[in-house]
């Protein structure tokens, strides 16, 4: 006997709506075949999405009917749909930009939102791919860093980043100010992505480490290690530590930006922090990825700052500090999500145009809070919003120090509803 559910999917299938029909074109396709909980997901979302639009669906339901979780699961302690939402996100994209490309109607769920959105393809061409520099040493101790950075890149391109009828670059708006003082015309821009390990290693440590820890010389062994942990732990925590890895919120970022470079004609190479030397910082423009926990390179320019990226206690969460709080402000501000849970974040952007360059950094409180300040800074409206909050006519050009807070509310593991809490500007 059919269950219930199964009827309801037959009386979509019979109904021959074109929505379902793509769902199940989408189900049948080779990336979908690799990852049964996948398809599920989709398949029930898509359902509730074409036979109860006006329904609100939410994280507890998803659980409980794909995931098996019981009816007193609690959705802050466990956030299996949260995680497989993203990768969800990141397969429909991959399925438009290859298998699905020439379809007329695409899926997407965005994020905040477990519920599918349907719409025509605005252009069924693809008919450019991106392209990404590697700035990596192939000789040397640090030539690993190629392998590092090619899964990045190539991971990015996986999640289906891919330009869809890319415009002469005339025909584009105007990019926001914020990015278009690091991209500059005809120079090239270096952006860092964060080391992820290196914040691993710090929890394994108990403490926090700094940008001369991360230099050195036969890092991470040297940095003394607990041996009354056990030479096992130690070893395993070593080999951990010393595997570079991208967490899926970086590689998203880092396929939008070489997506947005390639559609503007952007030079732009991607680094891992191992590869950098303070002499690389001197000359260019780079936008580094990252609190200092995670990039340690931004603790150069945090340091001359009044915001500052802050771990309480060490490998505890991660905060900024105000050091000279003026009216209104906190002197401190404290997330209370984790990564992966709902609830407020933060994230510090900050932008350098110096004589010898222009350095953007981005530090999020959290995986959320970083892509908070990602598409802050990516955003047109966010940058005017800025403007008006400085009190400018127009963008500033050189010789200036820009800080600014973020506050965002992380759901289902994306951020939302980003406001400026705080400034600071500086003429050079």
């Amino acid at each position: 006997m059919a269950t219930q559910r199964e009827e309801r999917s037959t009386a979509v299938v019979a109904s021959n709506d074109v929505r379902w029909l793509l769902i199940q074109r989408i189900l049948g396709s080779a990336l979908f075949q690799r990852s049964v909980r996948l398809r599920q997901f989709l398949s029930f979302v898509a359902e509730h999405a074409v036979l109860h639009p006006d329904v609100t669906l939410t994280e507890h339901q998803i659980g409980c009917a794909v995931f098996g979780r019981p009816e007193t699961y609690s959705t802050a302690e466990d956030n299996i749909v949260r995680v497989h939402a993203r990768q969800l996100r990141a397969r429909l994209e991959e399925y438009f930009a290859g298998p699905g490309v020439a379809d007329s109607l695409v899926c997407e769920i965005p994020k905040g939102s477990y519920v599918p959105i349907f719409g025509p393809r605005a252009d069924p061409k693809v008919e450019a791919s991106v392209a990404v520099a590697l700035a990596v040493p192939l000789t040397g101790t640090r030539s690993w860093n190629l392998t590092t950075l090619a899964m990045i890149v190539l991971s990015a391109l996986g999640c289906g980043y891919w330009l869809r009828g890319v415009a002469p670059v005339s025909a584009l708006p105007p990019p926001s100010w914020l990015l278009d003082r690091v991209f500059t015309s005809g120079k090239a821009a270096r952006m860092v992505v964060p080391d992820s390990s290196f914040g691993l290693l710090q929890g394994f440590l108990g403490r926090n480490l700094g940008l001369n820890d991360y230099l050195k010389p036969g890092y991470p062994d040297s940095l003394g290690w607990p041996v009354q942990l056990g030479e096992a732990y130690v070893e395993r925590a070593k080999a951990v530590a010393s595997r570079p890895y991208a967490t899926y919120s970086e590689v998203v970022m880092s396929a939008r930006l070489a997506a947005e470079a390639e559609r503007r004609g952007w030079q732009m190479t991607v680094a891992h922090p191992r590869s950098l030397t303070v002499r690389d910082l001197n000359q260019g423009n780079f936008l580094l990825l990252g609190s200092p926990r995670s990039n340690p390179w931004t603790a150069i320019y945090e340091a001359g700052m009044n915001f500052q990226s802050t771990n309480l206690p060490a490998g505890g969460r991660g905060g900024i500090k105000n050091l000279a709080p003026v009216l209104g402000e906190s002197s401190l501000y404290l997330p209370d999500a984790a990564n992966g849970f709902p609830g407020e974040v933060y994230a510090l952007v900050s932008l350098h145009a110096l004589k010898s360059g222009t350095i953007l950094t981005l530090a999020g409180t959290n995986m959320e809070g970083t892509e908070a300040a990602w598409d802050f800074v990516y955003s047109v409206e966010q940058g005017e919003t800025l403007l008006r909050r400085l009190r400018m006519a127009e963008a500033p050009k050189k010789n200036f120090i820009l800080e600014v807070v973020l506050r965002s509310h992380a759901l289902a593991g994306a951020p939302r509803d980003t406001t400026i809490v705080a400034t600071r500007f500086r003429q050079q």
